[in-house]
């Protein structure tokens, strides 16, 4: 028992060692796109305060390419000692949902920090398509299956799968029309070639206000502030289709708690910030927070709803 308890008093000091002497050099906050994405954003306004908090240094390095996945791979295989964090955001499980073969695994290879911000999403269609609302969008696609189209600014995007789990939980037939970005398929969705697509509100708030689109419901649990007049989908018959875009920091698994504990406690300190939470509503988010057990369990429902999407769906990577 004596040596039990001796053994338990080392390791309990030596967390507290650890935590103590963390950070011992720059922290590194890879973000998986490219410089002035919202990811990146998001990345330099929190590693800024962070660094005030934790008392040391923080820089951001951006790795893009293969829609993340770069990132991924390099953050997953660097030492879990908190000087290495990942910036990720909603398509870091999607593309693992996607792509079974990816070289990450979002779940089992990462530690969970802080869900960081969210933002919410809105069915659009043009203005010329004779719906005012879900109920006139459902009736008019069963109506002609296939005969609708809905843009997305690519295959495996979060636009992509939240229509195709809408498609599911209505139970209507839309043909999928992919682009290579968001500019282009708001382009022809705006220009009438295309009838409907999902998409971030804040980001076509103009185009709404200016009648080149029409907003018939959002995907948010609650009426979204931003458009505050617009029902939600669940009020309108369709309840399974709560889709947000979302930012979280983790870290590569095995990381100690202590360290854990000071990185989650350093990003949630700066996300009460006025000056934080200013640079996050200019880019039409909701700054979040909360316990690193809150970013795992979201991380793990994201992922489990989205296979199931996939699966049914039958999509496949390109």
């Amino acid at each position: 028992m004596l040596k039990i308890a001796t053994l338990l008093m080392i390791g309990l000091l030596g967390s507290q060692v650890g935590a103590q002497s963390f950070p011992s050099r720059p922290i590194t906050i890879v973000v998986p796109f490219s410089v002035g994405t919202t990811a990146d954003v998001l990345a330099r306004s929190l590693g800024r305060v962070m660094a005030e908090r934790l008392g040391g240094s923080v820089i951001v390095d951006n790795k893009a390419g293969a829609s993340g996945a770069i990132g991924a791979e390099f953050v997953a295989k660097s030492a879990p000692d908190g000087h290495t964090l990942f910036s990720t955001a909603t398509s870091f499980v999607m593309n693992k949902a996607l792509n079974p073969a990816l070289r990450y695994d979002p779940i089992r290879q990462f530690s969970p920090l802080a869900l960081i911000a969210t933002g919410d999403m809105g069915l659009v269609v043009h203005p010329s398509l004779p719906v005012q609302n879900v109920a006139d969008l459902i009736k008019l696609a069963r109506s002609k299956p296939g005969g609708l189209t809905y843009a997305s600014p690519g295959n495996g995007t979060p636009m992509h799968l939240a229509m195709e789990l809408f498609k599911q939980e209505a139970g209507v037939d839309l043909l999928h029309v992919p682009y290579k970005d968001q500019g282009g398929a708001l382009t022809d969705l705006m220009a009438g070639r295309t009838d409907a697509m999902m998409t971030v509100i804040f980001t076509v708030q103009n185009q709404i206000r200016s009648g080149k689109m029409r907003l018939v419901g959002t995907l948010t649990s609650e009426r979204s502030s931003t458009t505050p007049t617009t029902p939600t989908l669940r009020e309108q018959g369709v309840p399974g289709v709560n889709v947000q875009v979302w930012y979280a920091l983790v870290a590569p698994a095995g990381l100690p708690s202590s360290v854990q504990s000071r990185l989650n406690e350093s990003i949630n300190a700066a996300l009460q910030r006025k000056d934080i939470r200013e640079v996050f509503e200019n880019q039409g988010l909701v700054p979040a927070g909360g316990s690193p057990e809150r970013l795992g369990e979201w991380m793990r429902n994201e992922l489990s709803r989205w296979q199931k999407v996939v699966s049914s769906a039958g999509i496949k990577p390109d």
